[in-house]
């Protein structure tokens, strides 16, 4: 907005003293000079007035951007699983030493197979698949070995078989949080859901994902 010049300011003062010194001795009333001038004053004012209040109802919250959200779900999953852990004891005094070994070849499907699927997949980079295993052998593993058994896996699908107390529990919270440290800011977010609760009868799939996401964590 331009600012206007001081000379021009003294001389409008100065116009208006003058009128106001002749309106008064010319015997008029000051109390209707008032009022018209209020009026006139309000009269001028109407349409920025009008302006302002619409530019207000256009006005929206700036949206939220995907890659925030994103980080604010990571930290809302990572103080969620955490907190599991600890309730859990499943590092006190040490964490649990658990192996594991590839499935019978009867329970998957081909190694080949399953190289070729990932491969058609969009945005697929050599780099991605220069870690893939060569075979099922290669995703035998202990301890904390899980998140880079699960990065040698082409279609990023894994599931975990045991008996009951085997570990698969401490096992999916380990690789969660292993996976949450490496995340990139805004990239995705690894969320773990426990089956159990999920009738398919009663609730779609993505509504039960939904209901049962964990809250997010403001910034």
């Amino acid at each position: 907005m331009r600012r206007v010049p001081k000379q021009i300011g003294l001389l409008y003062v100065v116009l208006v003293g003058a009128f106001l010194a002749w309106y008064i001795a010319r015997g008029h009333r000051v109390d209707i000079l008032v009022t018209v001038v209020s009026a006139l004053t309000a009269l001028i004012a109407l349409p920025a007035s009008v302006v302002a209040v619409l530019r207000s109802g256009k006005t929206r919250p700036a949206p939220t951007h995907l890659g925030d959200m994103a980080d604010q779900l990571a930290q809302g999953v990572r103080h969620q699983w955490e907190a599991e852990a600890r309730l859990r004891r499943l590092n006190d005094p040490f964490p649990l030493p658990v192996a594991w070994e590839a499935a019978d070849a009867n329970l998957v499907e081909s190694w080949t197979q399953l190289k070729e699927l990932a491969e058609d997949w969009p945005g697929q980079s050599p780099e991605a698949a220069s870690a893939w295993a060569l075979s099922p052998a290669g995703l035998a593993g202990k301890g904390g070995d899980i998140i880079q058994v699960f990065e040698r896996v082409p279609t990023r699908r894994l599931v975990v078989l045991g008996e009951p107390g085997a570990g698969k529990t401490m096992l999916l919270i380990r690789l969660l949080l292993a996976m949450l440290e490496h995340r990139p800011p805004g990239g995705p977010v690894p969320v773990l859901f426990p089956l159990a609760s999920w009738d398919p009868a009663r609730q779609d799939l993505y509504t039960w994902m939904a209901d049962n996401s964990p809250k997010t964590t403001p910034p």
